[in-house]
C-alpha cells in the first residue's frame, strides 16, 4: 500500500504542474478500503460541476464527507445517487435495484462511496452542461495523467460516464475489443483483464429510463463479465 500511496502522490503533483492553479484532484477515494474491495471499480466522468470555479479542491474529500444527517450531500444527489447505488450492488454479490435499501432509509449505504476510485477527464471547474469539443481537447492534452491514474489504480471494473466511447475510444482500442450490446442506454466490453461499461451520465434519466433501470444494467454487465469473463 505504501508504493501506491507514492504513486499517486506522483499523480497529484503531475495534475497540479499541468493543471495550474484551479485544478480539481480526484482518485482513490480511501486507498485501503478501495484495495480490500471485492472488484476495483473506476468511474470516469467529464468534468467536475463547479460554477463558482473554486481553486484547488479534491473530489475524494468531498466522497469520503458525502453523508450528511438526513442522507446523502443534496449538491452530490443528481450524480452520485445512481453511482452508489450500481456500486453498492457489484460490491455486494451484484445485488441489484429491489434488494437495495434506498439511501434515504439506510445511509451507510454511501459508505461504499469510500471504496471506489473517480476521475474527471477533464480537471479544471465546469458547469451543468459540459462542451464536447472541451472535453476531447483536455483529454488529448492530458492524457498521459488518466493513463497514469488507470494504470496506478489497476481497476477491475471501469464504468463511464459517457465517456469511454466518446473521447476514449482510441485510448481503450475499442475497435479490437468484443463489444456485448444490452441495452440502448449502455454498452460494455469485457476481457480476461477488465471489463469496460460505457453508460450515460449517471445524471440522465432520459427518454423513460428509470434510475433502477440504469443502476441494474450497469450491476448486470459487471456480474456478466466476472462470472464468464474474468
Amino acid at each position: 500500500m505504501e508504493n501506491i500511496e507514492k504513486q499517486i502522490e506522483e499523480i497529484d503533483k503531475l495534475i497540479k504542474k499541468k493543471y495550474g492553479k484551479d485544478y480539481i484532484s480526484d482518485g482513490i477515494v480511501d486507498i485501503d478500503k478501495y484495495l480490500k474491495a471485492e472488484y476495483k471499480i473506476l468511474w470516469i466522468l467529464k468534468e467536475p460541476h463547479d460554477k463558482g470555479g473554486y481553486e484547488n479542491w479534491d473530489i475524494r474529500n468531498l466522497l469520503k464527507d458525502a453523508k450528511y444527517e438526513n442522507g446523502l450531500n443534496p449538491d452530490m444527489r443528481a450524480t452520485f445517487s445512481n453511482i452508489i447505488y450500481a456500486s453498492y450492488g457489484i460490491l455486494n454479490g451484484f445485488k441489484l435495484w429491489d434488494d437495495i435499501d434506498y439511501i434515504s432509509e439506510n445511509h451507510d449505504i454511501i459508505d461504499v462511496l469510500q471504496e471506489i476510485a473517480f476521475i474527471n477527464i477533464n480537471k479544471l471547474p465546469g458547469e451543468n452542461t459540459s462542451n464536447d469539443s472541451k472535453i476531447q481537447e483536455a483529454f488529448n492534452k492530458f492524457k498521459e495523467i488518466i493513463e497514469k491514474q488507470i494504470e496506478v489504480f489497476k481497476p477491475d471494473i471501469i464504468i463511464g460516464g459517457n465517456t469511454i466511447y466518446k473521447y476514449m475510444s482510441d485510448f481503450f482500442k475499442l475497435k479490437d475489443l468484443k463489444i456485448v450490446k444490452k441495452i440502448e442506454y449502455l454498452e460494455y466490453y469485457p476481457t480476461e483483464e477488465r471489463v469496460l461499461i460505457d453508460a450515460w451520465h449517471p445524471a440522465n434519466m432520459k427518454k423513460g429510463l428509470t434510475k433502477e433501470k440504469y443502476c441494474d444494467g450497469i450491476i448486470n454487465a459487471a456480474k456478466d463479465w466476472a462470472e464468464n469473463y474474468n
